[in-house]
């Protein structure tokens, strides 16, 4: 039998790249979570530079914040032992989650600091 006559295998078992994959997307969205933790605790020092007027209403959101980034950070543990037919189901709720804690963020920042710019 010539080199040619045997099939060609791939470089790397299709298992190997999507656990590379899986590893790659989480190890992304803990980046991102952790700067938005940093954001959300940036709350207390805008709240105090915009002189809010109901400190107590900025501590209800950032604790609903901190819970929102817990709970993405739950999904993120959820996906390290997902089954293959598991891991897009939960891929999207983590994107959703996040997309949500973004946008979560932005808001209370403009509430916030009454700005309309994102950071």
């Amino acid at each position: 039998m010539t080199p040619t006559d045997q099939p060609d295998e791939p470089a790397e078992p299709e298992a190997v790249v999507e656990q590379e994959a899986q590893r790659d997307f989480v190890a992304i969205v803990r980046k991102e979570l952790e700067a938005l933790a940093g954001r959300v605790d940036m709350l207390r020092v805008d709240a105090a530079l915009a002189r809010m007027a109901s400190r107590d209403e900025v501590e209800m959101v950032r604790r609903q914040l901190d819970e929102q980034r817990e709970f993405v950070r739950r999904r993120i543990d959820d996906l390290a032992g997902a089954s293959a037919g598991a891991w897009g189901t939960l891929r999207d709720g983590v994107d959703r989650a996040l997309s949500e804690l973004r946008s979560a963020v932005d808001r209370a920042r403009r509430q916030v600091t009454g700005s309309k710019s994102e950071v």
